[in-house]
């Protein structure tokens, strides 16, 4: 594997799958703006992986976590990540493996603007006890550390990681 930093070189336009597979000692991807496909998995159980750092294009970075549409959609949060999480307000959806291989995230917070994830978003999120989400937000809810649609009566995700007996609330009806 890759100890440390990882730079992509100029004119890479794809990351395949499983590309950084497993690559545990890897600590920074360099991601350069001519990349502008990045398969599921490229960089699962990167358990070391502090940041991506985008050079622009399809790909942004902020605060060494991966967007695209412009800081819209969530691409890609680093392996290294633990305790509490809350996302960036503007975020408007979630990809699928956004949190890959993030074990050591507990909490996640979810701003009034999340509109929508893709199945898996929050996959392999093993040490996860709860979501919480903004009273402000229009399309989910949260109940005792569950993901809920805004209305309750679905149940979107359930913490790995929760404590004890968990009751679904009376609202679920699926």
């Amino acid at each position: 594997g890759i100890y440390g930093k990882a730079v992509i070189p100029d004119g890479i336009v794809s990351i395949g799958e499983y590309a950084f597979y497993m690559c545990v000692n890897t600590t920074s991807v360099s991601i350069p703006n001519t990349v502008n496909e990045i398969h599921h998995n490229a960089f699962a159980f990167c358990e070391s992986l502090d940041e991506f750092i985008c050079q622009g294009g399809k790909f942004t970075s902020e605060l060494g976590i991966m967007y695209t549409d412009s800081g819209k959609t969530l691409e890609r949060v680093p392996c290294s990540f633990k305790g509490a999480f809350t996302l960036k307000s503007g975020v408007e959806h979630i990809s699928f493996g956004a949190f890959i291989s993030c074990g050591e995230i507990e909490s996640l917070t979810l701003p009034e603007s999340v509109k929508s994830f893709d199945k898996g978003a929050f996959s392999h999120l093993i040490g996860l006890v709860s979501f919480s989400v903004s009273d402000d937000n229009t399309s989910f809810s949260s109940k005792e550390g569950a993901l809920l649609d805004k209305d309750g009566k679905t149940l979107l995700a359930f913490p790995a990681n929760i404590n004890g007996k968990y009751s679904i609330p009376d609202t679920v009806s699926s």
